[in-house]
């Protein structure tokens, strides 16, 4: 997975190529071929290619930083979104070196935009093919070691590259979210290049470059032209990454409610929102399937982005107009930029500073903070966001005048702010029992500042009439339709547990010989997530076996792999999933996930006398689709 980090600065010549690509796209373009990316120029200097494969937009934010750094060292660089790969051509057609930043997903899986490249990659090499003989690369890998499979799409890349005949011109750099993703990053790109002696003579001072620039209504004569162009340009002329902006689904929210008791102090709500009329009254098929992802697009609230647009130098109802790349649409208000579009809850770096710094000179306080950035005495204010630390130090007074603050936004847009990222969220329906309903299990998170999650608080401050912008992905947690299943969700792991039961209430997709769960909460009278629920289950025949684990309901502490270990428990699941082939399902949190895998590997080992055959057991299990687990840090 990718952490949270600044969206950075795109080379100069997409700006130019997405001025003219804005300008000559047909609005047919959706249903055009896709266009290649763009080749290097003909400028002097080797080419350089920056691939990246991004879930949540780190990953790309470091290649854009990557195609800066390769700029200034002399390379003629381009960015390529591996959503944007169709054939070797891609990588080849600009020549010269390839450089990889790479994030895994999920259980060691590629994101979403990188599937396509993988899956070629690996064809390739299976096929004995050698298309990259010669061609340099590096890779810097983006994960987590809270996760099993810690950076493995990274690895895998690395390896594949190699195998398809390129040859490494830096070793592969890893970077740990649960770490120091940041400084593995800055460690790992210091090694790709010795810098230059231009930088060195400017002290390392770089003008800020950005994708595009921005024309405010009121302050430009260009607002008007170039609101025109914004107006006409939808997701088929946005980066992949963005396209989301452009084709979420507005959802109205039917119902939310609170699953926890008030004594309980924490919050898990139900929410409810409505499939979109459009999609019931022009398709038959179902608007999701059950334990997809409803990708959800959080918004900022109201008294966080006044404030931030004040500092910057606006009210916030002024309207801009993009001009060049479109990250999202335009035109909008500054108001409605900063609340749908702009990530401010993370930590702020210093790179996001200076790259404000660099519009704001007219600001005491910014002249200062540059200052002491150059000299490395700054440090960031402990427990402050982003937006937080900017309101800060415009401590009242606007960080640019109404003569620069156009520059000022379109810095913030592309080189300040990380663009707000949706998030997952398992859905915990069927639409075989709910057709026209998606259900969702929100628990609420806070952040360091302890304030709330940005999606989590969001979402859980939704009530019914209200809407959210949202769309749907299909999800690698599918059982096999048949043969018993073993369900294991602590907490809002249980989600797509409730989901699949949802579906075999109903004789849907799911028909299992019989069903087993193993669920885990504090207390009965805290946090039960769907009590009655379960117990219809259990009085229907839904569920054959319900075992609940109360971690804190008495004087020491049991979790679900506790209940699992137990002799009868064990020689239940060994019955059904090594002597009738059943699926275990596990949802919920990485250490639980580790444990949960640790009990079943010890009770396999019991009854096949060794851990070398639990194992192999185990391993056969994946192989068949039959293990399968959704984690989380």
């Amino acid at each position: 997975m990718e952490g949270a980090s600044l969206v950075v600065v795109a080379v100069a010549v997409l700006v130019a190529c997405g001025v003219w690509f804005a300008l000559r796209r047909s609005p047919a373009g959706v249903n055009e071929k896709k266009s290649p990316p763009p080749a290097p120029s003909k400028e002097e200097g080797p080419a350089l290619t920056v691939c990246f494969g991004s879930q949540t937009g780190t990953a790309e934010q470091f290649a854009k930083e990557l195609c800066i750094d390769a700029k200034r060292e002399g390379y003629n660089a381009r960015i390529l979104d591996l959503e944007d790969f169709e054939d070797v051509s891609d990588l080849r057609g600009g020549g010269g070196a390839l450089v990889f930043a790479m994030a895994t997903y999920g259980e060691g899986e590629p994101t979403d935009n990188a599937h396509g490249f993988m899956k070629w990659a690996k064809k390739a090499v299976a096929e004995g093919e050698t298309p990259l003989a010669g061609q340099a690369f590096a890779v810097f890998g983006l994960g987590n070691t809270q996760y099993e499979h810690y950076n493995a799409v990274g690895k895998q890349t690395d390896a594949l590259l190699a195998q398809l005949g390129g040859e490494r011109f830096a070793a592969l750099g890893l970077g740990d979210d649960d770490g120091d993703l940041e400084g593995d990053f800055a460690r790992w790109r210091g090694t790709l290049w010795r810098r230059t002696k231009k930088e060195e003579d400017s002290g390392g001072e770089t003008k800020v470059e950005t994708s595009f620039e921005v024309a405010v209504e009121g302050d430009s004569e260009e607002f008007s032209e170039a609101a025109a162009l914004a107006a006409g340009r939808g997701a088929e002329s946005a980066p992949s990454s963005c396209r989301f902006y452009f084709t979420a689904h507005r959802l109205c929210v039917v119902e939310s409610r609170e699953l926890r008791a008030p004594l309980d102090g924490g919050s898990t709500r139900h929410v409810e929102v409505s499939v979109p009329r459009k999609h019931v009254e022009e398709t038959t098929s179902s608007f999701y399937e059950a334990a997809d992802t409803l990708h959800v697009l959080p918004e900022n609230a109201e008294d966080l982005v006044l404030p931030l647009a004040r500092a910057l130098g606006f009210q916030g109802n002024e309207r801009f107009a993009v001009i060049g790349a479109t990250p999202f649409p335009s035109p909008c208000t500054v108001k409605t930029a900063l609340e749908r579009y702009c990530d401010l809850a993370g930590k702020p770096k210093e790179r996001q500073l200076r790259a404000l710094a660099s519009v704001a000179e007219d600001s005491p306080r910014m002249r200062e903070l540059s200052e002491d950035l150059k000299r490395g005495n700054w440090t960031p204010p402990p427990d402050s966001s982003l937006a937080s630390t900017i309101i800060a130090l415009a401590d009242g007074a606007p960080l640019a005048t109404r003569e620069t603050r156009a520059r000022a936004l379109a810095v913030f847009l592309d080189a300040v702010a990380p663009r707000l990222q949706p998030r997952a969220y398992t859905i915990s329906s069927s639409p075989r029992s709910d057709p026209d309903r998606v259900h969702v299990t929100c628990a609420l998170v806070h952040t360091f500042e302890d304030n709330p999650g940005v999606c989590s608080g969001y979402l859980g401050s939704l009530r019914a009439g209200d809407s959210c912008r949202a769309f749907v992905r299909p999800s690698a947690f599918r059982p096999p339709p048949r043969g018993p299943l073993v369900l294991v969700g602590p907490g809002t792991g249980l989600a797509p547990m409730r989901a699949i039961l949802r579906d075999v209430s109903v004789g849907g997709t799911w028909r299992p010989t019989r069903c087993i769960l193993y669920f885990g909460c504090k207390r009965p009278d805290l946090d039960h997530l769907y009590r009655d629920e379960m117990e219809t289950w259990v009085a229907d025949g839904v569920l054959n076996k319900l075992e609940i684990a109360y971690s804190r309901a008495q004087s020491h502490k049991v979790y679900v792999q506790h209940l699992m270990q137990r002799p009868d428990d064990a020689t239940s699941l060994c019955d059904a999933l090594l002597g009738e082939k059943g699926a275990l399902l596990v949802c919920g949190a990485t250490q639980m996930g580790a444990d949960v895998a640790s009990a079943i590997r010890s009770i396999f080992a019991s009854r096949l006398g060794s851990a070398e055959a639990a194992d192999e057991a185990i391993r056969a299990m994946r192989a068949e689709g039959r293990y399968v687990q959704e984690l989380w840090a």
